[in-house]
C-alpha cells in the first residue's frame, strides 16, 4: 500500500515553522537582554541619584554654614520688619500707614 499524496495545502511547512520558532527564541532572548539592560540602567540612575542627594546635601549644610549666610540672615531679617507694606499687601505696627493712624 502507498501513502496517499498530501495536498500542498495541508502538509506542514517545517521551513515556515522552524523560521517561526527561530523568531520566537529570538523575541524572548531580545526581550531578556533589554529587560537586565532596564534593570542595569535602574541601578546606575538609583545610584547617581543617591550620590547626587547627598552632594547637594553637603553643599546645603556647607551654604548654610558660612558666616555670610548668617550676616544676610539678620540683614534681611532687619529689613523685613522695617520696610513699607506692598500696596494692598498686609500691614504691621512697624509699616502703618496714613490710613492706619487714627484721626
Amino acid at each position: 500500500m502507498s501513502q496517499p499524496e498530501q495536498q500542498p495545502d495541508q502538509s506542514p511547512d517545517l521551513g515556515a515553522e522552524l523560521r517561526e520558532l527561530g523568531q520566537r527564541i529570538e523575541t524572548a532572548l531580545r526581550s531578556a537582554l533589554e529587560s537586565e539592560r532596564a534593570r542595569q540602567v535602574q541601578h546606575e540612575l538609583l545610584s547617581g541619584l543617591r550620590t547626587l542627594g547627598e552632594q547637594v546635601q553637603t553643599a546645603v549644610k556647607t551654604i548654610a554654614e558660612h558666616p555670610r549666610v548668617h550676616e544676610l540672615g539678620r540683614t534681611w531679617s532687619t529689613n523685613a520688619t522695617s520696610t513699607p507694606a506692598e500696596p494692598g499687601g498686609p500691614r504691621t505696627s512697624t509699616n502703618a500707614g496714613p490710613r492706619d493712624c487714627p484721626a
